[in-house]
């Protein structure tokens, strides 16, 4: 399942946030896969020009994970708010 249901949406309308959801999946694969480098939820974010909220590229990444589809590393770089972010590869 890509999208958490947490609002508790029924029929065409969590079937729309699902596809949203899987969609946004996987565009960040193929970005992960062609970037030939690990990257930060922030990259990633701005790589996709800010089109959904950082908490969407999060929750893709996480279920990416969960599918082995992706992997978080033991790199870290600065975020936008000088925090280290890990950074995450396709696998």
């Amino acid at each position: 399942m890509s999208y958490f249901n947490t609002t508790h949406e029924t029929g065409a309308t969590l079937a729309e946030y699902e596809a949203k959801a899987s969609t946004q999946e996987g565009i960040i694969l193929l970005i992960l896969q062609t970037a030939g480098r690990p990257m930060t939820p922030t990259q990633i974010h701005r790589k996709i020009g800010h089109k959904w909220p950082i908490t969407s590229v999060r929750r893709a990444l996480s279920v990416l994970v969960r599918r082995e589809q992706a992997r978080k590393t033991n790199s870290f770089q600065p975020g936008p708010y000088r925090r280290r972010e890990h950074k995450w590869e396709a696998v």
